[in-house]
């Protein structure tokens, strides 16, 4: 015997069943986000769109920071933060402390 949830109309949790019952695809709610999220990196389109992996900054990255975390990545794998010329110390210490950091890269000499 299924129970029966009740939410008010406002509810996440009752957008989702409503939503569900009108809609047979598996995330119809994603739809309307779709536009607004970005799937890829910041590298994703191109480096000159480039901005600084720091939260909330929005300024064109120079820098490109190469790191791995050994404990999860193989030694070849490399992922890459990028940042403008204010956070460029910030992110490398935030990485160097972990031993994650591999290079720094200006964005122009960048290849990846």
């Amino acid at each position: 015997m299924r129970r029966r949830v009740v939410c008010p109309r406002n509810h996440p949790a009752s957008l989702f069943v409503h939503a569900r019952a009108v809609d047979t695809r598996p995330w119809p709610w994603l739809d309307h986000q779709i536009r607004f999220v970005s799937w890829g990196s910041a590298l994703s389109e191109t480096t000159t769109n480039a901005h600084c992996s720091r939260r909330g900054c929005r300024a064109p990255a120079d820098w490109a920071l190469v790191w791995n975390n050994p404990k999860l990545h193989t030694p070849d794998r490399r992922k890459v933060w990028v940042a403008c010329d204010e956070h460029r110390e910030y992110l490398a210490n935030f990485l160097g402390m972990r031993g994650f950091l591999r290079e720094t890269v200006p964005m122009d000499e960048f290849e990846g």
